[in-house]
C-alpha cells in the first residue's frame, strides 16, 4: 500500500472552499477509483485554516492513476496554486496495513479467460514495443520481481532498466507455443512457452 500525507492551509476565508474541493475528490474516489483505500482529512488542532490530508492507495500505479481524474486536475491548476502554505509530509509504502489486507482478501476470483486474454494483451503489446508508460499498468510495483539470465529486476524501475535493454530489437513476434495455468482464488500461477522472433539494430561504425 502506497501512503501520503500532507498539510494543506487555506487562504482567510478559504477554508470551507478547500473542504467543499476535498469531499468531492473523496467521492470520486470512493466512485470511481477501486484503487484507492482510504482518503480522509483532519483539522489542525492548533490551526483553524489548515488541514491533514491522508491517501493510501493499492500501490503507485494506482497514485497515478488517480493523478488523472478531474478532481487532481482542479487540484493542481485551481486548488493547490492559491494555498496559503502547503507541505508533505511523507510519500512511501506502507510496512502493513489492514486495508491492504481487506482489499487483497475480497478481490474478485481470477478466470482462466481472463488470464489467456492478459498473456495475448501483455505479448501483443510487446510485438509492439510501445513507449514503457504502456506496459507498466500490465504490472504490480511493489512485489514485482523479474529474472532473467543476467540479473534479477525489481519494481517498475527495474523493468524500465530492462525494457531500455531491448530497444535494440525491432520487427519483433511473439507466438505463444505452450501455456498452463493454475488459478487459485485471485491469483494465477501461469507456465508459458514463447517463440520469440526478432531482428536486431547494428553498430554503424561496426
Amino acid at each position: 500500500m502506497y501512503g501520503i500525507l500532507f498539510r494543506a492551509k487555506a487562504k482567510p476565508g478559504k477554508y470551507q472552499e478547500l473542504v467543499r474541493f476535498l469531499k468531492w475528490d473523496g467521492e470520486v474516489c470512493g466512485d470511481k477509483e477501486p484503487g484507492t483505500l482510504r482518503f480522509e482529512f483532519y483539522p489542525d488542532p492548533g490551526d483553524n485554516d489548515a488541514l491533514y490530508v491522508y491517501e493510501a492507495y493499492r500501490d503507485e500505479n494506482a497514485f497515478r492513476e488517480h493523478k488523472r481524474n478531474d478532481p487532481y486536475t482542479h487540484w493542481k491548476c485551481v486548488i493547490r496554486p492559491e494555498l496559503e502554505e502547503f507541505c508533505v509530509l511523507f510519500k512511501c509504502d506502507a510496512v502493513w496495513s489492514p486495508e491492504a489486507k481487506e482489499k487483497m482478501t475480497t478481490n474478485t476470483p481470477v478466470t482462466e479467460s481472463e488470464v489467456k486474454q492478459f498473456v495475448g494483451n501483455w505479448f501483443g503489446k510487446l510485438d509492439k514495443h510501445p513507449p514503457v508508460e504502456e506496459m507498466l499498468p500490465f504490472l504490480a510495483d511493489e512485489k514485482l520481481v523479474i529474472k532473467m539470465p543476467e540479473e534479477a529486476y525489481c519494481r517498475h524501475e527495474g523493468f524500465k532498466a530492462w525494457y531500455k535493454g531491448v530497444e535494440k530489437f525491432f520487427d519483433q513476434s511473439h507466438t505463444i507455443k505452450g501455456l498452463q495455468i493454475m488459478v487459485a482464488q485471485d491469483t494465477a500461477k501461469v507456465e508459458i512457452v514463447i517463440q520469440w522472433l526478432r531482428s536486431e539494430k547494428k553498430c554503424n561504425h561496426c
